[in-house]
Parts: structure tokens; C-alpha cells; sequence
């Protein structure tokens, strides 16, 4: 699908530049951005615990009644593309009104909670963030007016590299002998493949002199990433009296076996019916996508060389 409207955006732009034609306009530019994304689509959560280390489950929100006689169940759907993002760019122009760019955006993703348990005995939290390089070359049409300069940009969005990271709470208040309260933090971290998406902008560019201006654009993306591998990077057991922190022996991130703290993601894989399991082995799952798909406003400033 991506690949059909890549096709069709190419068609495009050598549609333009045939009928604009090429005059004495080439020239580089650079650009520094900063930017907001918003949520533009929300979806429901992947599940963050496939070896059952808390009691919450995919994408919910539970809250067990102080008496136990009531549960309340709610769904969480969101974006983890929400955030903020910092980017350079440059950029080649063909004629007054085409030119050319490639971006590239690390991006900061905001917390999110995606999954939560709460009763009388336990808290249980995981909350997830993105950090991540993506790459975006894009053509750019503009009116090249000499003070307000409107323009409009379309083209694909790469993914360079990052990871998601799931950080993982549980407390239990009075857990242990003599009520010594119990303690389960985990962080594990998610590794992407190689994703590709297409995104849309519209902006106004400000002419502040012939070399300088600043502007500002909203842009659309529609994006996936797909999960590669994931890994459990900490898990500790503790339980704290009067003070004092005891490590919980055998609940250690050394007790796991490598089944149990390493994954990796795959459209199809086979697996044993007798439920035995190789635990020197990673656990496969089956393939996760996160969604980024969001609005970005953006601001910036241009310098053409």
C-alpha cells in the first residue's frame, strides 16, 4: 500500500517539474525543527507481560471494590507516538517552485500507561515510552512569494533505529512476614524493525531575509512500527520492613531463564503441542506493531547557502 502511494507521489512531481521547467533557482538549504505530535488515531495496547508476572492484562485498566464484591474494567486505547521531536534537515531546490528534502527527527515519546491493577492487596502499573531516529525525504512545492511563503510537502518516513521501553510496578503493601511490603520493578525494551510510513505537511514560511526565514507546518504521518525483539534489561524482588530492603532470593533478573526474559516476534512460527519449551531459548511471539501515527505542528527556522 505504501509503495502504490510512493509510486503515485513520484508521478506527480515529474509531472510538475515538466510543466514548470528548470531555471537558474538550484540552490541548498538547511533547516533546524522542533515539534509536537499529537495523537491521531488510537488503538489498543500490545500485551506488555507474556510470562504473567502481574495480573494485569492487555490494555485494561482494572480496579478491584475496597470489599471485594465489584470490579471495574476499563479499556485503554491510545498512541504511543505521542511526544515531542528535534530534526535537521536538507534541502535542494530544482526550480522556484519544487524542491527536494531529507530530514532526520529523533523523537521523545511521552509516558504512557498501558495497562493497570489496583485492589485491596496490589498496585500494578506498566507504562511505556519511545525513543527513536527516524529518516524522511520528502518533495516540497511552494508558492515562493517573497515574504509569506506557503508550501506543501509529501513523502515516506524510515525508521533509523530506537526502542520501546516498558517499565513495570508492582507493590504489595503487606506481602511478606510481619507485613513487610512488597516490591517488583522491571524495565524491558523493545527493538524495531526496519518500518516504513508516508506523511503529508502544509506550512507558512516567513522571509526574514534572502538567506533566513523562519516557519511553521502541520504535519500528517501515517505510520507502524513493527517489534524485532524484546528483552527484560531489569527485574528485582524486594521486601522492605522497618527500613530496610532484603532482596527476595530465586526473583531476580539472574533467576530468569533466557525463555523467560529474552523474545523475539515473527508473522509465523511453529511451536510444541506438549507444552514443553527449550528455556535456553528465546520465547517467540507472535509479530506487534506500535502506532505512531499522528499530527505534528511544527516550527523551525531555514538558511539557504
Amino acid at each position: 500500500m505504501y509503495s502504490k502511494r510512493i509510486v503515485s507521489l513520484a508521478g506527480v512531481v515529474i509531472i510538475c517539474i515538466s510543466s514548470m521547467g528548470i531555471v537558474n533557482a538550484q540552490k541548498f538549504y538547511i533547516k533546524a525543527v522542533e515539534g509536537y505530535i499529537f495523537s491521531s488515531a488510537s488503538t489498543a495496547y500490545n500485551n506488555a507481560d507474556p510470562n504473567g508476572l502481574t495480573l494485569i492484562q492487555p490494555s485494561t485498566d482494572i480496579s478491584i471494590s475496597a470489599d471485594g464484591r465489584t470490579t471495574t474494567i476499563r479499556s485503554l486505547y491510545g498512541s504511543i507516538g505521542t511526544g515531542y521531536k528535534i530534526g535537521v534537515a536538507g534541502g535542494y531546490t530544482f526550480t522556484d517552485h519544487l524542491a527536494v528534502e531529507l530530514a532526520v527527527n529523533y523523537f521523545k515519546g511521552n509516558t504512557i500507561t498501558i495497562g493497570k491493577f489496583n485492589s485491596g492487596l496490589t498496585s500494578q502499573v506498566e507504562n511505556c515510552y519511545l525513543r527513536g531516529v527516524e529518516l524522511s525525504p520528502t518533495f516540497v512545492i511552494r508558492a515562493n512569494n517573497r515574504k509569506f511563503d506557503p508550501y506543501i510537502r509529501a513523502g515516506a518516513i524510515f525508521t533509523l533505529g530506537g526502542s520501546l521501553w516498558i517499565d513495570t510496578y508492582v507493590d504489595q503493601p503487606t506481602a511478606g512476614d510481619g507485613g513487610a511490603a512488597l516490591s517488583v520493578r522491571a524495565k524491558s525494551e523493545v527493538k524495531s524493525n526496519f518500518s516504513v510510513g508516508v506523511l503529508g505537511a502544509a506550512g507558512m514560511q516567513f522571509h526574514i531575509t534572502k538567506e533566513c526565514g523562519v516557519f511553521v507546518e502541520a504535519e500528517f504521518k501515517s505510520f507502524s512500527i513493527g517489534s524485532k525483539n524484546a528483552r527484560i534489561t531489569e527485574y528485582t524482588t524486594s521486601l522492605d520492613s522497618d527500613g530496610a530492603t532484603t532482596m527476595v532470593p530465586g526473583q531476580q533478573l539472574s533467576d530468569l531463564p533466557e525463555y523467560k526474559k529474552s523474545f523475539t516476534f515473527s508473522d509465523e512460527f511453529e511451536q510444541s503441542t506438549n507444552g514443553v519449551v527449550d528455556l535456553t531459548q528465546p520465547h517467540t511471539l507472535p509479530t506487534q506493531k506500535v502506532n505512531l501515527s499522528g499530527v505534528d505542528i511544527n516550527i523551525g527556522v531555514t538558511w539557504t547557502l
